[in-house]
């Protein structure tokens, strides 16, 4: 540990020093974010910094409400455009739900092999 003099308000000074490890690794962990989110160092540096694994990083990160992804409008019109087109159902999944709608208008007892079996009894007579 190094100890660095900084200035800072008056009234700041309590929340500085804090009381337990939990807070002293979420105050140094604050300090490190800005150069996080302006890629000088990565996410995993700032961990083995920390002396943490980059997965608890990220948990603590977002407990704190601090996303790991924060992509901007571009990056998310661009996702969206590649999304788009996956979410177009396909004629599969059409005739799928035309299915499920027709079988919610079926009653509770429906057969559909008894009811193909009677079908086929009806055309040819017996069937084995």
């Amino acid at each position: 540990m190094i100890n660095v003099q900084i200035d800072i308000p008056e009234a700041l000074a309590p929340f500085v020093s804090p009381t337990t490890e939990q807070k002293k690794l979420i105050r140094n962990a604050m300090i490190i974010f800005p150069s996080i989110q302006d890629e000088t160092i990565s996410y995993g540096r700032a961990a083995e910094i920390l002396n943490l694994k980059k997965l608890d990083l990220i948990t603590l990160y977002g407990s704190l409400g601090l996303p790991y992804f924060n992509p901007s409008k571009n990056e998310l019109k661009e996702e969206l455009q590649t999304v788009k087109p996956m979410s177009r159902p396909s004629e599969k999944m059409r005739a799928f739900r035309e299915l499920e709608t027709m079988r919610i208008n079926l009653p509770e007892d429906f057969d559909p092999d008894r009811e193909r079996m009677t079908a086929l009894e009806e055309k040819y007579g017996t069937v084995d």
